[in-house]
């Protein structure tokens, strides 16, 4: 059976955040904390959340923050690509089945997904023979509650998916700025110490004027 061929594909091509998080194998974020429990908070009242943040600005710190949160509730945050559900199909119909399996998994760990392209979502899937897409396949796990999704993007893709009103109203969105160069300032200086690096403090300076 197809189902069969897929029953670990979570496992396989998936990567559990909050295992990594809480073996401490992924770094977590520093003076986050706002936006970690505005996700959580999300999580808690069953809505999916979009991260965004120009490149750089710390959007994937504060999804491993998450990550390390979840447990708490008794949920944890799977990690794939959206072309993961086309990873080894070949049939029409197959991404589906595979699909169908990967939720399956998601749910009985009672996990949130986080796709790391959810950009993506609107076009995977879709060929010449059938135009519904990976967000086709969704979007009624979502509408219905039984679907939670974290993406991340930087602001222009997010506008771009402004043309998409039904993608982007099942996502409650949370801003990222930049820290302030005091605090980028603070968290290399502990890195310092825990590596134990010497740094200068002209060093610190020039790279709190580089933050401005």
């Amino acid at each position: 059976m197809t189902e069969g061929r897929y029953s670990d594909a979570l496992n396989q091509e998936g990567r559990n955040l909050s295992r990594l998080a809480l073996d401490k194998k992924i770094p977590l974020p520093a003076y986050r904390e706002q936006q970690v429990a505005a996700v959580v908070g999300s999580i808690k009242r069953g809505r999916s959340v979009m991260l965004v943040g120009e490149t750089g600005v710390g959007k994937t710190a504060i999804l491993h923050g998450v990550a390390a949160e979840l447990p708490r509730i008794a949920r944890e945050l799977w990690e794939l690509p959206s072309m993961s559900f086309l990873t080894g199909t070949r049939y029409l119909g197959d991404w589906q089945s595979k699909a169908e399996s990967v939720l399956e998994a998601l749910k009985s760990r009672r996990g949130v997904l986080s796709l790391t392209d959810v950009w993506n979502v609107l076009t995977v899937g879709t060929s010449a023979n059938d135009s519904s897409s990976l967000f086709d396949f969704l979007r009624p796990k979502m509408q219905a509650g039984q679907l939670q999704l974290i993406g991340e993007v930087t602001p222009e893709p997010f506008q771009a998916m402004q043309t998409a009103p039904l993608l982007t109203s099942l996502f409650d969105v949370v801003y990222v700025d930049p820290l302030d160069p005091a605090q980028i300032a603070r968290i290399v200086e502990g890195y310092a110490v825990e590596r134990q690096i010497g740094i200068e403090t002209s060093g610190i300076a020039n790279l709190m004027e580089l933050c401005k």
